[in-house]
């Protein structure tokens, strides 16, 4: 009974500030994979449109494409992240991401930019699986509120990620028009996301556990887990 109740003790000043900072390094996941890699592709398509002349069947494509890769990084996170462990798959999607933005901005071919997008939504659903084991094993030695309020700061990164696009995108846009403008938001889009990784690393610092090979019961949650990701 007192090693319970120690167990969910409220935190001292230091300890809520270590899970404060985690929590805040773990939602660059959602910021990058969400509000840089999908959901930014929206301000840049109409400049991307008027230079590169394209139909409404190809800009669909592009998206399309990226909801493609995102299915299938949601397939594979799971034997990956046993394969190599929650940390390093969470890192490698978000550089693989980061670099997916970057090609775009090197790039006018639709068929580049195509394997791009597929390659954006691959990495980006690995990183953000992931990232949400971890946010599961860094609340799980806390009281239920204190955990569910470190998942909850994990989820607010895409909508942190999403009002920094749709503050930066736009200006850039009006400010150097649609044939460069386009270029230098992929550029920008993945030099953030550059930045984010290092945050990312600092704070899941020792949340790396060991691969094991999973129950018959660990199995089936991670499938339930895995849906609810695909769904969201």
């Amino acid at each position: 009974m007192t090693s319970a109740r120690q167990q969910f003790a409220a935190p001292s000043g230091v300890a809520a500030g270590r899970e404060l900072w985690r929590a805040g390094g773990l939602s660059m996941g959602p910021l990058v994979v969400l509000g840089m890699a999908r959901f930014a592709y929206a301000l840049l398509l109409p400049s991307m449109r008027a230079d590169l002349g394209w139909s409404y069947t190809q800009a669909g494509t592009l998206n399309a494409a990226n909801a493609v890769g995102y299915l299938l990084g949601a397939a594979v996170a799971l034997p990956l992240i046993r394969a190599a462990g929650a940390r390093t798959a969470f890192l490698g999607g978000l550089v693989l991401t980061a670099a997916c933005l970057l090609g775009c901005a090197a790039t006018t071919s639709f068929a580049m930019l195509a394997m791009l997008r597929l390659g954006a939504g691959v990495t980006g659903a690995v990183a953000f699986v992931a990232g949400a084991g971890l946010a599961v094993q860094a609340g799980a030695h806390l009281q239920p509120g204190r955990a569910a309020m470190l998942l909850g700061i994990f989820v607010a990164g895409g909508g942190l990620g999403i009002l920094l696009s749709g503050a930066g995108i736009p200006p850039l846009l009006a400010t150097l028009g649609p044939e460069v403008g386009w270029r230098a938001g992929w550029l920008l889009l993945g030099l953030a996301s550059v930045v984010a990784v290092v945050p990312a690393a600092t704070a899941t610092r020792g949340l790396q556990p060991p691969p094991a090979e999973p129950t018959g019961k660990q199995r089936a949650r991670e499938r339930q887990r895995l849906a609810a990701t695909t769904l969201a």
